[in-house]
């Protein structure tokens, strides 16, 4: 299942369903991982909706990964360190140079099983381009 969204909470919230379950893996893709450093950035958003939202969790910066107490993993990471990961969703980040081919590595790593859907989404550009600081 894949579409679009422009808000990046909603994009965000769609990790939600999933947090309370053990063996989750969820990742949040883009071909720039600018998109996950500097000032304003994803990774940075995620962890103030998720603190909002009152869930207690383990940050990793080094790794660039939101742990919850359930076992459930959040990865933000590039294409180029996806290979022969598997994971149970991904939120693709639309920026210059993602193709199809890259789409279509993601829909076939989604084989992590989960309660619910194996699914993807996107995060249009345009809203990065408004809302996150490229260093």
């Amino acid at each position: 299942m894949g579409y679009r969204t422009n808000d990046i909470n909603k994009a965000f919230e769609e990790f939600l369903p999933y947090i309370k379950q053990p063996n989750f893996f969820g990742v949040v893709l883009s071909k720039d991982s600018r998109v996950f450093y500097g000032d304003n950035n994803l990774f940075d958003k995620a962890i103030d909706l998720f603190k909002s939202k009152d869930y207690n969790f383990v940050v990793n910066n080094q790794l660039r990964s939101i742990k919850f107490t359930s076992g459930a993993e959040i990865r933000f990471t590039s294409y180029s360190r996806i290979c022969g990961m598997r994971f149970s969703c991904a939120m693709i980040v639309k920026t210059v140079g993602l193709m199809g081919i890259d789409v279509k590595r993601t829909i076939i790593s989604l084989r992590l099983p989960v309660e619910g859907e194996n699914k993807y989404w996107f995060l249009e550009e345009t809203i990065l381009n408004q809302e996150i600081y490229y260093p």
